[in-house]
């Protein structure tokens, strides 16, 4: 039987989401803010690792944090027998899957009327491995369920539009979300006619981002400059960068912090942000979440970071280490314009980036009423 939107609303008690990890990435927040965005709801986070910092911000939100074992194996096979003993059990009418990998078996125990989103987070489709373990997961896993594709920006749909994996399905774009926390930082930040001597950088440590070229960038800045830059995050390439930076002799002007489950702590004692990614940046929600604070940004040139920040930040040359140094430099010389193009940004992520509209148009996606 079909049900009417008013009965929907009055029976709807939960929402599954399942996330692979949890860690303090863009999924993992995106994920968070839409259980505290929605406490009406019944959360319920399946990922198969609850070791990280994250577990402990969904479960303070309100949501069941369950581990499922098995998804980190070759092919997920005990991950799937564990993720169908769960479907059966608990029951899934509603599901956001936080990450497409795999997603055949996800999808597999569901039924034709359980309603589905998947976010797609990264630019570009699978590698053609990744294609082949689809192909194959495609013939032993033939689900029913139609999902719908979220890309969380526009740069990330171009990107998979003609993915085979996704053919057909429904493919819309809504912006990663910002936390109310980074906007009440931004509240109170007042402008500064002081050059920026205190910068961060908030990204995991790895590939994806290019922390060596902003290294090397600071090696070549004036040494008489005062500057400091504190990296929040933490990830494969942690031991690699902390030699390279200890190789250039800029332990005084680097600093590693680690990953922070609150990294607006730190964000607060920053006058400036920098991110440095790849092309294969999907959208960069500390970027949108340091627009929110107020900072003057100084971004990678890729097609995602011009998407969320527009004209309100600066742009270096991707992988070239001295146009980001002249970047920085600009900043510093220029604070007024900096603070202009900062205040721009702020206005940008209050109308792009807030969490009650994005709350509101995945709920709508799953076609559940508030």
């Amino acid at each position: 039987m079909t049900k009417s939107p008013q009965h929907e609303a009055f029976t709807v008690a939960k929402l599954v989401h399942w996330v692979p990890s949890s860690a303090l990435g863009g999924i993992e927040m995106a994920a968070l803010t839409l259980i505290q965005m929605t406490p009406n709801l019944r959360h319920i986070v399946v990922t198969g690792d609850a070791s990280g910092p994250a577990s402990e911000l969904w479960r303070e939100a309100g949501a069941e944090v369950i581990q499922l074992e098995g998804w980190f194996g070759v092919l997920g096979i005990s991950w799937a027998r564990r993720w169908k003993a769960f479907v059966r059990e608990r029951g899934v009418e509603y599901l956001v899957a936080w990450s497409p990998t795999r997603l055949p078996q996800l999808l597999s125990p569901m039924d034709d009327e359980c309603r589905c989103v998947v976010h797609l987070g990264n630019v570009g489709g699978f590698d053609r491995r990744a294609r082949l373990q689809t192909k194959a997961m495609g013939l032993l896993y033939r689900p029913v369920c139609r999902p719908k594709l979220l890309a969380c920006s526009q740069a990330v749909a171009d990107s998979v539009a003609t993915e085979p994996l996704f053919r057909g399905l429904p493919l819309s774009v809504i912006p990663n979300p910002v936390r109310p926390v980074f906007f009440e930082l931004g509240a109170m930040r007042s402008p500064s006619r002081a050059a920026p001597k205190t910068w961060g950088m908030l990204a995991r440590l790895d590939r994806l981002k290019d922390h060596r070229s902003l290294i090397e960038a600071v090696r070549q800045l004036p040494v008489d400059l005062e500057f400091r830059l504190e990296l929040v995050g933490e990830g494969a390439l942690a031991d690699e960068l902390r030699r390279q930076v200890a190789a250039a002799g800029l332990e005084d002007r680097v600093r590693f912090l680690g990953a922070l489950p609150r990294p607006q702590e730190a964000m607060q004692n920053w006058e400036a942000f920098i991110f440095v990614t790849t092309a294969g940046e999907g959208f960069g929600i500390a970027v949108a979440e340091a627009m929110a604070a107020r900072l003057p940004c100084v971004l990678s040139n890729v097609a995602a970071m011009r998407e969320v920040a527009g004209d309100s930040a600066y742009y270096a040359e991707q992988g070239s280490p001295a146009d980001l140094c002249t970047r920085i430099l600009e900043v510093i010389n220029q604070p007024m314009e900096a603070n202009e193009r900062a205040e721009k940004g702020r206005r940008r992520a209050q109308e792009l980036y807030s969490a009650e509209v994005f709350a509101r148009r995945y709920l709508s996606a799953l076609g559940i009423t508030r």
